[in-house]
């Protein structure tokens, strides 16, 4: 899975890792937060997406 670098994924669909490990499939990437390091959240706040990849058979 590619990394996180802070901007969404120029696709329609995608596959999510959070940090503490939960994985979510298919979502819309502009629907989602995808800055690292926010002030307006804990730091190495859980729910911060680490990685991504296009969907599984997609």
């Amino acid at each position: 899975m590619p990394d996180n670098t802070g901007t969404p994924p120029p696709f329609d669909k995608v596959d999510i890792r959070f940090r503490n490990g939960t994985v979510v499939r298919g979502i819309t990437p502009k629907s989602y937060r995808w800055t690292l390091g926010d002030p307006a959240y804990p730091p190495s706040y859980d729910f911060d997406i680490v990685t991504w990849q296009l969907p599984v058979g997609g």
